[in-house]
């Protein structure tokens, strides 16, 4: 944390020095590590049981957060400051709350619905913008994205449906409810797709449920039927002139077409996809340095595009060592799920896991254009206060299931010994 804390002070002072501000506004750069840092002592004091390795990349992330953000508009940067104090509250929160993670499995069922209810609800009366359906306003209070909250409780859901299946006899398992789970899990998506026009969603839900379908069930012939079928459906809906006759369908298409060929319409849908290209090439090796980087023509910069900022102002070099961070979460994540002691914390971690890889590999994918843009924010990078409350309940999971995997291994060794 002090190391996280320490290269987000230095790079937020050369930032203000380019910008011609104070030195001491650079301190601002230094609230996330010290908010991680809080609770990671918070954590010790009420037991040291957990990875001692997640925090360390989170608050590296959220430190780099705040020094983009400020010189891209630091009324944002000041907001995600905020979000990120609550994100670490509901963290510890989860932490404290939740004993035993296998005791979240009688409450799968009700996760399930609960994810279902809201993606239904923002549906019907969600707010519109740029196109997508995507925000749930609570009068008078905030408006929020229920969209990370439901991929978190479908996680859950599918670990407990999973473990079910898979703590079966070998002789009582059948592929009828594997089938009935891809079904559902394809169907859900094509439903966000077409109803919330959110591609970025759309391929996280049915990336998390075919994932955590083929870990549970090995039914690898199953899966990639499904992953194929939906793949082909997307292709085939995303065409020119298919969603037409939809309300909005004409903001999936103008992502297809920045994604296949953005000079097509350089001035207009390919507009963002050549910017963030751009940002990529300016950038070169090393970047043109904190708060030295261009990157006022580029559309949704603080969220969509976070990672082309990052890239232009560190260069190849540092954006591929924001890769690494996230790496290392994905290992420690995968890691605990190998090493659960039972099925559910198992797929739960490895489902919790999946997301973030997923999350980090669309958006990533859509700058590079390997993928089409989806909308999907950057965990811990992007601004937005859904997606940072959202990934920080998610570390919180990831470090209960890594605290039952410490006193099984500890008390495994004291037994041994």
């Amino acid at each position: 944390m002090a190391l996280a804390g320490l290269i987000s002070g230095l790079a937020m002072t050369h930032a203000c020095l380019v910008m011609g501000l104070a030195p001491y506004h650079a301190s601002r750069a230094l609230a996330p590590p010290a908010f991680v840092l809080v609770v990671a002592l918070a954590l010790n004091y009420v037991s040291s049981r957990r990875d001692h390795t997640l925090l360390m990349p989170v608050a590296m992330l959220c430190g780099l957060s705040i020094v983009l953000l400020w010189r891209l508009d630091g009324f944002l940067a000041a907001k995600q400051v905020i979000w990120m104090a609550v994100g670490c509250l509901m963290l510890l929160a989860t932490c404290l709350l939740v004993d035993d993670v296998e005791n979240l499995r009688a409450a799968s069922s009700l996760a399930g619905v609960g994810a279902v209810l809201l993606l239904v609800v923002t549906m019907i009366w969600g707010e519109e913008r740029n196109g997508a359906r995507l925000w749930l306003g609570i009068p008078g209070l905030a408006v929020f994205q229920p969209v990370e909250l439901a991929k978190i409780l479908l996680v859950m859901f599918l670990a407990g449906l999973l473990a079910d299946y898979r703590e079966r006899p070998p002789r009582a398992r059948s592929a009828g409810p594997v089938l009935v789970i891809l079904a559902v899990g394809v169907g859900l998506a094509l439903a966000v797709l077409v109803a919330q026009r959110d591609l970025g969603a759309a391929a996280l839900l049915a990336g998390v449920v075919l994932v955590m379908t083929y870990l549970a069930t090995e039914a690898r012939g199953a899966v990639a039927a499904a992953g194929g079928i939906l793949v082909i459906v997307i292709l085939l809906a995303t065409q020119p002139g298919v969603l037409a006759n939809l309300a909005g369908g004409g903001v999936l298409e103008r992502r297809v077409v920045a994604w296949v060929d953005p000079w097509s319409d350089p001035q207009d849908a390919g507009w963002q996809a050549i910017q963030g290209l751009t940002c990529l090439a300016h950038g070169g090796v090393f970047g043109a340095g904190p708060g030295l980087g261009a990157p006022q023509d580029l559309p949704v910069a603080e969220s969509d595009m976070i990672y082309a900022v990052a890239a232009e102002d560190l260069g190849f070099a540092g954006s591929a060592a924001i890769l690494l961070l996230y790496a290392l979460m994905a290992w420690r994540g995968f890691q605990l799920a190998l090493s659960a002691r039972g099925t559910y914390s198992a797929l739960l971690a490895a489902g919790l896991s999946t997301l973030l890889c997923l999350q980090t590999l669309l958006i990533v994918g859509g700058i590079l254009r390997i993928l089409p843009l989806t909308g999907v924010t950057m965990p811990f990078l992007s601004y937005g206060g859904s997606s940072m409350v959202g990934n920080y309940i998610l570390v919180g999971l990831l470090l209960c299931v890594s605290r039952e995997v410490t006193w099984h291994n500890d008390r495994r060794g004291r037994l041994q010994a």
